[in-house]
């Protein structure tokens, strides 16, 4: 398989240009991550700002109130975060690694962005299986995925909190 454009290419016959998307990153992982630590018993936030700044509808404040265990935040934009997250936790600007070791630390993400969809935070979910609940409720990106044949397990959207912490293991 090749990635071309974010996306696994595979010439077998019969498959999807998507076909075995989230194997491929896993795949990908197993590479660059031989010691991954284990998950630990927080969930990580990513409030996605700077680029994507603009409002949107989303479940985030519904979200952040019924999560009753640690939190982690991860931003490029902590202005924004601080206005989002409710006091429930700090909102600091990190550098890029230190962010991704949260994301990949986290038994659980909750991904704030536009579309439903950050390539950032998918990566840790993809790389480590983590569940994800997109906060989004347009959620285009991930739709657009679906109907072109890819298997989201483990992804989550508004409502659906009480099964996201469920497969987190934080009920």
């Amino acid at each position: 398989a090749t990635f071309r454009g974010g996306v696994a290419q595979t010439s077998s016959a019969g498959t999807t240009p998507h076909s075995g998307f989230v194997e491929h990153y896993r795949a990908f992982a197993s590479t660059i991550m031989p010691q991954v630590p284990p998950r630990q018993g927080y969930i990580a936030v990513h409030v996605r700002g700077t680029d994507k700044r603009g409002g949107f509808p989303d479940c985030l404040s519904e979200t952040l109130r019924r999560l009753s265990v640690p939190l982690r935040v991860v931003t490029d934009d902590p202005a924004l975060a601080r206005t989002r997250l409710l006091g429930r936790a700090a909102a600091n600007a990190s550098d890029v690694f230190s962010d991704l070791a949260v994301i990949l630390g986290a038994s659980g993400i909750v991904m704030h962005s536009p579309g439903g969809w950050s390539a950032f935070s998918a990566m840790g979910a993809f790389f480590r299986g983590i569940p994800t609940l997109t906060t989004a409720r347009d959620r285009w990106q991930l739709d657009l995925f679906r109907r072109a044949g890819a298997t989201l397990d483990g992804w989550y959207e508004c409502g659906q909190v009480h099964a996201f912490l469920a497969a987190a293991r934080l009920v």
